[in-house]
């Protein structure tokens, strides 16, 4: 540093100022940062390994990890003159070559040499762990373990005994003569034998703070030794968890070099109001009327007063009314000797705004003054409300996730427990918070819930697994992430999969089962890898080797016949790229494994994503040879026997037509002759019956004739036929027949009036029924027809049913329908009628049965295939 004379006064005092502070102080000093620091200060570098080698170092070699984001704030401090300072700073350190992120309050203000010009940079600064997220009892209790760090440190039970320390606690009481003791101690015992007065103060102080008597305990006490009087304050703060007092907090802390320093330091700050004027922070002070006697410039930025016009006025006549009780309570406290931190309140500035106040204070007993530091706590609190919303999203996001989300202490008590958590295990928050959780879940303890758990916690691992929960008749897939202080768990019921997945595996046993048991080559295609599985009957069928043959889609294709491979490859594509298309099918031919090709019917069902695009195709080949060499010589019979039945036709019409012209002559001569008188009885007996022959071969020409009708316009028009109308109409042609017979005929359609049907076949088949049931009556009894319709699925049922002579069906089953069949000897029987009627319905698509008794009657079923 060169020769003591070359620095100006001003740097020996604030020098002063910070080695006899017990706040951590650090002085940069001139265009090299040169670096002093206090005893305060030293923890914080012995911590990262740099003390004692920083001092009297540049500061950007002491701390070169961070004086990139520090030394613009020491310029602007150096070039501006005016103070700095910043709130929950993250900044890296390295400790044992290890990078680690801290958290850091610090201000810097300016100090300047004898020309008024800012020669170097006052630094106040403090290293903090809180975390602005952690709030609620959590938050508190982990402040103030972290606050008390500083200080030598215990924590006590609700009997007293000790449950752990920090590494200065022994120290402390072995340097010191004070009561220190081992873990499962007792401290109260401990402190009332030592038969010391400020042993038993510290031995009530604790009991009181346990039972809520006191929120906080402080002692100030001198303990003499041989070299000299030394202070120490003691200090006893409860630990809650909610209302409860579960632990106390004892911390002593040597305050021998504050008791010394208190005037010196005071005497400092008002010799050197420069200083403290460039602090952002207000600084004042109290007399015991409660006025202002000093305050710091700051005061004109944070209140909008000039430090003058505060000089006498009452600190309450700045407070907000609604806090004017809790800060006299808080003056009352710092007046009876409490050093008082971070306590909060709102401020009136002159503009009549409101700007909330966080305050730090203690009480000059001698002097009577209150020494007080006040920071504006806008950011801190923009920073809690903010902190507060995003703990409120994070629950609320918690209750809204679809999955279920509860928290376990480190007794395995349910800290916490979301809305779908009460859904999927039964238990409301109410039924379930505080409960230990094996003890409601008792049959947890035998599954994977507690190892995998325990294994959590135990080895600080994250754990994933799926069980049953028997009493829930549930499977949770379960994620478990261990904390320091238990355990967070998210679940999610996964019991649908799990039937889905043994359906699965169900339907793939038998899908294996159905591909080893049918002769198709069943087939798989991944259309997103282009690969083709197979099943074993590709092997059965084709001689090829599943594993080695055809692969791909190309493979595949390269099988095909080359004339086939055109038209079958774009029926894919076609199927493929048509959204709504969810079949193929085609027939090819394919090789075989000994070169000969196969004719096969293809067959496949794609498989889409919602979108429409293919995913994967399903299907199965099967070989057709033999059905299709089958085929073809079943195409070439029908092709032979039409030709035959056309050339038959052919003849048919052709001798029909050749007889008609001769047998009409023959009928003309007749006609004729009939005019000319025979005598010869002879003659006229030959005559009868050439005509009897001759209108007999006329009616057998026309009989073909019709016969040959039915069979050559076999789809004949259909229409809509009101069946009632066509009954009508058959009934009165032949009323006469009817009226001789003395027959009894009834008609019913009102179940069905309607049918899709030939009118003309329609009248026929009418005709022919009717005009039977008439010729084939029993004259033992009166005739009697019954004619009704039904529906019988889609097809509609006309029943005719008569009490004639019957027939023996059974005797005659394989002539029933057959041309020119007769089964009675009555006039005008010829055998065609039944034959006509048969042909006219199986060649309009319907059917017709017959059930009769001989002597009892006959019924006909006639079924119509009704559109």
């Amino acid at each position: 540093m060169g020769s003591h004379l070359k620095k100006p006064q001003s740097f020996f005092q604030t020098l002063s100022i910070v080695l006899h502070s017990r706040s951590p102080m650090f002085l940069c000093w001139g265009p090299e940062y040169i670096l002093f620091y206090n005893d305060a200060y030293r923890p914080f570098l012995e911590r990262y390994g740099i003390h004692p080698v920083a001092l009297g170092r540049p500061a950007g070699q002491v701390w070169p990890e961070v004086w990139s984001a520090i030394k613009p704030l020491v310029d602007q401090v150096l070039s501006s003159g005016e103070g700095t300072s910043n709130d929950h700073k993250l900044l890296p350190v390295y400790k044992n070559g290890q990078r680690e992120e801290r958290v850091w309050n610090f201000s810097y203000n300016p100090v300047y040499d004898e020309s008024g010009r800012p020669a170097g940079v006052l630094g106040t600064c403090n290293e903090t762990r809180v975390e602005i997220q952690h709030l609620g009892h959590e938050y508190e209790r982990y402040k103030r373990i972290l606050d008390s760090l500083t200080a030598t440190m215990a924590i006590l039970d609700r009997q007293g005994n000790i449950i752990t320390y920090n590494e200065a606690w022994n120290t402390f009481g072995k340097e010191n003569g004070a009561a220190g003791g081992e873990i499962e101690e007792n401290y109260l015992e401990i402190c009332r034998t030592t038969h010391e007065t400020e042993g038993l103060q510290i031995a009530e102080g604790i009991e009181k703070v346990l039972s809520g008597e006191l929120d906080i305990f402080n002692l100030d006490y001198p303990r003499g030794t041989s070299k000299e009087e030394r202070w120490f304050r003691a200090r006893i703060s409860p630990l809650n968890i909610g209302e409860t007092i579960t632990e106390v907090v004892i911390s002593y802390q040597d305050i021998s070099e504050r008791k010394r320093v208190e005037q010196l330091s005071q005497k400092a700050l008002h010799e050197k109001q420069k200083i403290l004027d460039a602090s952002l922070d207000v600084i004042c002070s109290f007399d015991v009327d409660a006025r202002f006697i000093q305050v710091s410039k700051a005061c004109r930025e944070v209140w909008g007063y000039e430090p003058e016009e505060l000089l006498g006025i009452g600190y309450l006549d700045l407070v907000h009314p609604d806090d004017h009780a809790k800060t006299i309570a808080i003056a009352s406290r710092i007046g009876a000797g409490e050093e008082i931190r971070n306590f909060e309140n709102r401020y009136l500035r002159k503009d009549g705004s409101i700007v909330p106040m966080v305050w730090s204070a203690r009480q000059d007993m001698e002097e009577d003054v209150m020494y007080c530091i006040a920071r504006d706590a806008t950011e801190k609190k923009e920073a809690e409300r903010q902190s507060v919303a995003y703990t409120t999203k994070i629950r609320k996001i918690l209750e809204s996730i679809t999955d279920g989300f509860f928290t376990l202490n480190q007794e395995w008590e349910v800290i916490s427990w979301n809305r779908e958590a009460e859904r999927l295990l039964g238990f409301s928050k109410e039924e379930i918070i505080g409960k230990n959780f094996w003890q409601v879940y008792e049959e947890a303890q035998f599954l994977q819930f507690y190892t995998e758990y325990h294994r959590a916690v135990t080895d600080q691992v994250s754990v994933h697994f799926v069980e049953y929960l028997p009493s829930r008749d549930a499977w949770f897939d379960v994620s478990g992430y261990p904390t320091e202080d238990g355990l967070l768990v998210f679940f999610k019921d996964i019991t649908l999969r799990k039937r889905v997945d043994e359906q699965i595996r169900i339907a793939k046993e038998r899908y294996d089962l159905m591909a080893k048991a049918t002769h198709d080559a069943i087939w798989d295609w991944d259309l997103s890898t282009n690969e083709i599985r197979w099943g074993d009957g590709y092997r059965t069928l084709f001689g090829y080797d599943v594993k080695d043959e055809i692969t791909t889609s190309d493979s595949w294709s390269g099988h095909i016949h080359p004339d086939d491979i055109s038209y079958v490859t774009k029926g894919i594509d076609r199927t493929l790229f048509s959204p709504e298309a969810v079949q193929w099918k085609d027939v090819y031919r394919f090789i075989k494994a000994d070169g000969t090709y196969a004719t096969v019917l293809d067959r496949g069902f794609v498989i889409r994503y919602h979108d429409g695009t293919p995913l994967r195709m399903i299907g199965a080949m099967q070989d057709i040879t033999v059905q299709k060499v089958r085929e073809q010589e079943m195409e070439q019979l029908i092709r032979e026997l039409t030709q035959t039945n056309f050339d038959l036709r052919q003849f048919s019409f052709i001798t029909s037509h050749n007889f008609r012209a001769p047998l009409c002559n023959l009928l003309g001569l007749l006609d004729l002759m009939e005019d000319i008188p025979i005598t010869e009885p002879a003659l006229q007996e030959i005559m009868k019956g050439f005509k009897s022959s001759t209108v007999a071969l006329n009616e057998t020409i026309n009989d073909l004739n019709n016969i040959l009708m039915i069979k050559e316009r076999p789809s004949k028009e259909k229409e809509n036929i009101r069946i009632g109308e066509v009954f009508e109409k058959i009934y009165n042609q032949i009323l006469i027949p009817i009226n001789e017979a003395e027959a009894e005929i009834e008609f019913d359609d009102q179940e069905v009036s309607m049918v899709y049907f030939n009118r003309p076949c329609l009248e026929s088949i009418f005709m022919n029924l009717l005009t039977n049931a008439i010729k084939y009556r029993s004259f033992a009894r009166k005739l009697k027809v019954q004619i009704h319709t039904q529906v019988v699925g889609d097809s509609v049922l006309l029943l005719f049913q008569d009490n004639g002579i019957g027939l023996d069906v059974q005797r005659y089953q394989s002539r029933l329908f057959g041309l020119y069949q007769r089964f009675h000897d009555r006039p005008d029987s010829k055998g065609l009628g039944l034959y006509l009627i048969k042909s006219q319905i199986i060649t309009l698509g319907g059917e017709i049965e017959i059930n009769s008794q001989v002597d009892l009657g006959t019924t006909f079923k006639i079924t119509f295939t009704n559109s």
